[in-house]
């Protein structure tokens, strides 16, 4: 199985190097017993901002730094810093740090005696792949004096021999949690090989990069061994994305549509300049076309301008271009998805994703007018866990639709007519599923069968929508429980064992579509019956049923294959 390709680009050249000509190293830093290094945090509430951020040693032997960034109040930054260094490291050429991140930016500050510089330091930016542990490497000429942002001249570089303090800041202006962990830090003396050709292009396309790692596409770009024609669009290209919508996809609820526009730019064979310029149309792996045009002597895919061609990635051939690529299927979902957040509606989503997934969106849209008590996600969130996973079973679909139509009333009710009606006594209503709600006021506020409602009058389409914090169920709702096999860890072994037989047999013979289907069906089904107790099993095998999803049949066999070789050696 071939290594992640964030891992390989993270980690650097030294992979291939002769390690007798790799620099020298020496551990500052390894947040063991034995180091006695002092470490404290500052945030953005310094000058009235609301971010957080805390810091603590793991059991692990390592620092992990994690919170939440904010954007109120002018705010935007948090950080963490060492005590005074006592041992400058002099004669060094920079830093070593092994991290596992969260896929966003962090800053490596260092503080130089003599040199003050009030809201910065000595910076430089590295980047991080998520929940991967990977190398990166800081040298010295590579940090720049910066304040506030904004680097500053005529000051001199930075003299590893002069290093007072240092410490990372997160200053990306992304809302949101955090979490950074780092195993240790360390400088270096010597000079590294050079970068290879996958390095430059991770250097210089670091925005693409980092969505391929966070979505798991960069194994599936390896699998394909080099079949594939990555179209990239620069940093400048996301940076002029409309509004708030590059934050907007990088939400995880989103995580769908990013991934859908990412296949969007990878064709599933190899393009060269010369044969593009032949194209009229092409494929992509998201199963849609782009239309490809010669205009003055150059050329346009999908209405991008092509700046570059013939790269290279991972194998593949890369051309570059001036603009993100968003197929129109996504440009309707995410014009749905966005427009239900400025509408007020982004802190209910998850009653919006049951109506689509119990089919009732299309059933609201042909009624005339509704009311919606849509509960929050707060609200679902609060529901006891085994409701919440018995309503996800197939067997209890229709217990799902009562639940759902138990909040829609067939009439337009606004938050005044409901004041106005509920005035002097409590009206009744009847629901789509039939049941009644009971609606009363106490001053300004409306109560919807006990549950208030928290924000009202949203207008949607051809609905009224109020949000409530309680999910309404009804009283006399009766849910099939989970059916979890009552069988324990020896009969799963025995059921996977009996099944790699059959599917050995099935690859030798040449049928390797049934083997990977008998592979997919037992992993499937052990998922279903809460079989594989441990949580990181539990991952690795939806990980490989993700993956599997987008190979060919002798790729997808192998890759479910060792899914089952995990859970018998677990």
């Amino acid at each position: 199985m071939a290594t992640p390709l964030l891992l390989w680009l993270m980690m650097g050249s030294t992979l291939a190097s002769n390690p007798s000509n790799e620099p020298e190293r020496r551990v500052l830093f390894d947040f063991g017993p034995d180091d006695v290094s002092r470490w404290s945090t500052v945030h953005d509430t310094v000058m009235g901002g609301r971010s957080e951020g805390r810091l603590r040693r793991t059991s692990e032997d390592t620092l992990l730094f994690s919170g939440n960034l904010s954007m109120e109040n002018n705010g935007g930054f948090t950080s963490f810093r060492s005590a005074r260094l006592s041992d400058a490291p002099a004669g060094t050429d920079g830093l070593e740090l092994r991290v596992k991140g969260d896929g966003r930016t962090y800053i490596f500050s260092c503080d130089m005696r003599g040199i003050p510089i009030f809201a910065g330091g000595y910076w430089q930016e590295f980047q991080t792949v998520a929940d991967t542990w990977t190398t990166v490497r800081l040298p010295w000429s590579a940090f720049d004096p910066v304040n506030f942002g904004e680097k500053l001249q005529g000051l001199p570089e930075l003299d590893p021999a002069q290093l007072t303090a240092m410490g990372v800041y997160l200053y990306d202006k992304q809302e949101g949690p955090f979490a950074l962990e780092i195993d240790d830090i360390t400088v270096y003396t010597g000079e590294f090989p050079a970068a290879s050709a996958d390095e430059d292009f991770a250097q210089e396309f670091p925005t693409l990069t980092r969505l391929v790692g966070a979505l798991d596409l960069d194994a599936a770009l390896i699998d394909r061994d080099g079949r594939f024609t990555l179209l990239a669009p620069t940093d400048a290209a996301f940076e002029a994305l409309p509004g708030d919508l590059f934050q907007e996809l990088a939400r995880p609820e989103n995580a769908d549509i990013l991934r859908s526009i990412l296949l969007h730019h990878v064709m599933p064979n190899r393009v060269t300049a010369a044969e593009a310029m032949e194209l009229v149309v092409g494929s992509t792996l998201e199963g849609t076309a782009l239309a490809f045009r010669k205009e003055g002597g150059g050329l346009t895919i999908g209405g991008a301008k092509v700046l570059a061609t013939d790269r290279s990635f991972a194998g593949g051939v890369v051309h570059v271009l001036d603009r993100v690529l968003i197929p129109a299927s996504v440009e309707e979902e995410i014009s749905k998805r966005f427009r239900l957040r400025e509408s007020g509606i982004g802190e209910a989503t998850t009653v919006f994703a049951l109506v689509e997934a119990a089919e009732l969106g299309e059933a609201l849209a042909g009624m005339e007018r509704y009311t919606l008590f849509a509960p929050t996600d707060e609200a679902f969130a609060a529901l006891p866990a085994a409701t919440l996973e018995a309503l996800a079973l197939p067997e209890n679909r229709d217990a799902l639709r009562r639940v759902l139509l138990n909040h829609v009333v067939a009439e337009p009710i606004t938050a005044f007519a409901a004041l106005q009606a509920t005035a002097e006594q409590d009206v009744i209503l009847v629901t789509l599923a039939e049941e009644s709600l009971t609606v009363r006021s106490e001053g300004t506020s409306i109560l919807v069968e006990g549950a208030s409602v928290k924000r009202a009058d949203i207008l949607l389409d051809n609905g009224v929508v109020h949000l409530v914090d309680e999910v309404l169920v009804p009283s006399d709702l009766v849910l099939a429980q989970d059916r979890k096999a009552e069988v324990d860890g020896e009969a799963v072994r025995m059921f996977l064992v009996e099944t790699v037989k059959r599917g050995a047999s099935d690859f030798n013979a040449g049928d390797v579509e049934a083997c990977a289907s008998s592979y997919r069906t037992a992993l499937e089904g052990l998922l279903v019956l809460g079989q594989i107790q441990d949580a990181e099993l539990v991952a690795q095998v939806e990980k490989a049923l993700d993956r599997s999803d987008d190979q060919g049949s002798r790729e997808a066999a192998w890759t479910l294959r060792r899914a089952i070789d995990a859970i018998l050696r677990g």
